[in-house]
């Protein structure tokens, strides 16, 4: 027994090795290496760090946002930090660090909300890591850029506490309101967190009701975590109603749709995955991951058709798909330009779904039980 234990202890000290490492090369390319990848995208945000620290305001009137407002994304801890090192790069760096510690320490936060074991906690937030391996999925969460960091610490923060209300455990009314109040930043800043995150949700949440009354154990406590849901979806619906808010001219593609989803969104969604950047066993070790969270999946289905959803982690899963399925379908059927930069959700299910697998397998068959 003590020679198991003391193998599983070097299991978790070895996987948090990696992700010290990993996380330390992520450090070390943003503060001293912030010009590798320079591009409009990238200049652009360290300038508009500039220009919110010189003109001193948060929103400067001489800044045109594109497609999404900044009101609390990386240029605007950039800002903070410029004030104290003087330099565009050296700011954007360290602004990219902290939001780097931030998605780990909120993915560490939501899978500790899960019935997972310390060394699946562990495989997962140093999947989160290695999965995105295009650069231009790097720069959305941890490089240079940090586009959507903030919507990944909140979908993380967010479903951390949707998994504590599903399995029954005490959330602090301040910790639900609080939500809500960053869903309505969020908002004001475009309808992205609406779309993979508020809207998935409240349709997750949906299958979860119809799924207690499908097996005859729904009660009206149940009512408060659905509640709570539509309050973030119509929070963020509300921010996006501001006149500062960014428009986006949207248009409905219904006769076109299929084609768009077969012809733009699914090679798109492949360039997401990168596998055009890897070697022959990057390839293998991508697409085993890749069949572990389908597998995973189907079976998660197949729990709910028979009645046997005895774990509540099943509908944190389902929401990563119902997220990536919402996203996709959003770009298809309307007038929206798909980018791969669209699709980064999958990187968090294939996480989800590995570990998930690994888990199952311990449990249906106790293969893995002595080695992993």
């Amino acid at each position: 027994m003590g020679r198991k234990i003391n193998a599983k202890n070097v299991c978790d000290i070895f996987i948090f090795c990696a992700i010290v490492v990993i996380t330390g090369f992520i450090i070390g390319t943003n503060i001293y290496h912030y010009c590798y990848k320079m591009n409009a995208d990238i200049a652009s945000e360290a300038l508009l760090a500039q220009v919110i620290w010189e003109s001193g305001e948060w929103i400067p009137q001489s800044w045109y946002p594109s497609t999404e407002l900044r009101l609390c994304q990386t240029p605007n801890l950039a800002a903070l930090f410029y004030g104290m090192v003087k330099s565009m790069t050296l700011a954007m760096g360290l602004a990219c660090v902290v939001m780097t510690l931030g998605i780990l320490a909120s993915g560490y936060f939501f899978i500790s909300q899960c019935s997972f074991s310390r060394r699946h906690k562990l495989m997962f937030v140093l999947l989160c890591l290695v999965v995105p391996n295009h650069f231009v999925t790097l720069e959305l969460l941890y490089l240079f850029g940090s586009y959507y960091a903030v919507h990944v610490i909140i979908l993380f923060l967010t479903l951390g506490i949707y998994a504590r209300l599903i399995n029954k455990k005490r959330v602090h009314p301040v910790w639900m309101i609080l939500m809500a109040v960053l869903s309505f930043v969020i908002g004001m800043q475009g309808v992205r967190e609406i779309q993979i995150l508020n809207l998935p949700l409240v349709m997750t949440e949906i299958l979860r009701q119809l799924y207690l009354v499908y097996e005859k154990s729904w009660n009206r406590k149940s009512i408060k975590t659905a509640g709570w849901c539509i309050l973030l979806l119509a929070t963020g619906a509300a921010g996006t109603l501001f006149p500062f808010s960014v428009e986006q001219s949207i248009h409905r593609n219904m006769r076109r749709g299929f084609t768009k989803l077969f012809e733009v969104v699914f090679p798109d969604v492949k360039v997401c995955l990168g596998l055009t950047e890897m070697g022959i066993q990057g390839c293998i070790l991508y697409v085993i991951l890749l069949l572990a969270a389908i597998v995973a999946a189907i079976c998660c289905v197949c729990q709910i058709i028979a009645r046997r959803c005895k774990n509540n982690d099943i509908w944190i899963y389902a929401m990563f798909w119902i997220s990536l399925g919402v996203t996709m379908l959003a770009v298809a059927f309307t007038t929206l330009v798909s980018s791969q930069r669209y699709y980064f959700v999958l990187f968090f299910a294939m996480a989800f779904g590995f570990v998930f697998f690994m888990k199952y397998l311990e449990e249906k068959s106790g293969l893995l039980a002595g080695a992993w």
